[in-house]
């Protein structure tokens, strides 16, 4: 923005290279930069909008509006997962993001961005046990991933011919906190078992 004392009087040679740069003085004697011309009929909702464009703006606005009903608590957590760049807008860039690829909401509370992953390796006995997190997590935005099995195993004999079968027992889980997780079975097995715990909380 310039400020202009007097009248405004640009030679006629000057004014298409002042006008490429500045708007002229308005009435309270400002002279703004110009932006690019804008195209009318594609301003709002136009009559000259493309379907296509429609949709995609409809898109962008109404994941504006989800951005503006998140509480102050919520956006905290953009913050502070806030990449080491350290621009304020990342948060809201990635809200939208998430919000136009469709998967906003997609975990309770929270946006489909990754904010932590927490690995954690464990033997479980037949009667379960508690594994604890390597760092806090908001187990309402957490997804829980199992892998390992015990097993169960049985044998009989009819007549002269032997036989046995064994079948896994997979683990479940049954508390999440913001420490610790709880890992059993819906059956006990035949003895413990090594298991893989990864708890994956999103923003």
């Amino acid at each position: 923005m310039a400020n202009i004392e007097g009248t405004q009087s640009i030679p006629a040679s000057l004014l298409d290279n002042y006008r490429g740069a500045l708007r002229e003085q308005d009435p309270n004697g400002k002279a703004y930069k110009r932006y690019p011309f804008r195209m009318p009929k594609f301003q709002g909702m136009g009559s000259g909008l493309p379907t296509k464009m429609l949709l995609q703006r409809q898109r962008f606005k109404s994941a504006v509006n989800q951005f503006n009903d998140v509480d102050a608590s919520e956006r905290s957590r953009w913050y502070d997962a806030e990449p080491p760049w350290n621009s304020l807008l990342w948060y809201y860039n990635y809200f939208m993001l998430s919000a136009l690829n469709g998967v906003l909401g997609a975990i309770v509370q929270g946006a489909a961005m990754i904010r932590n992953i927490v690995n954690v390796n464990g033997t479980i006995p037949t009667n379960g046990t508690l594994l604890t997190l390597s760092s806090s997590v908001d187990p309402s935005k957490c997804v829980v991933m199992l892998w390992g099995a015990g097993y169960n195993f049985s044998d009989a004999q009819v007549g002269d011919y032997p036989y046995a079968w064994a079948w896994p027992v997979y683990p479940i889980w049954s508390n999440l906190s913001s420490g610790s997780i709880a890992v059993g079975w819906p059956i006990p097995p035949n003895g413990e078992a090594a298991v893989a715990c990864q708890v994956i909380e999103y923003i």
